[in-house]
């Protein structure tokens, strides 16, 4: 989808975007690996603000 933004977006918006992304995986990754689920929900709920962060650029 980022290789579609203008030529002026394509750095500074697309590379927010995708460490957006890659944090989402990251995190859900992580909280998935915690042994008490206390801490999985932390990460998920990690995970759930990034993907607002997502949204919001994409907006």
């Amino acid at each position: 989808m980022t290789k579609i933004f203008p030529k002026e977006e394509q750095y500074g918006q697309t590379s927010r975007i995708r460490r957006c992304v890659v944090s989402v995986s990251s995190n859900i990754a992580v909280g998935c690996g915690r042994r008490a689920s206390n801490e999985t929900v932390h990460f998920l709920q990690i995970s759930r603000g990034s993907l607002y962060e997502l949204e919001t650029q994409l907006i």
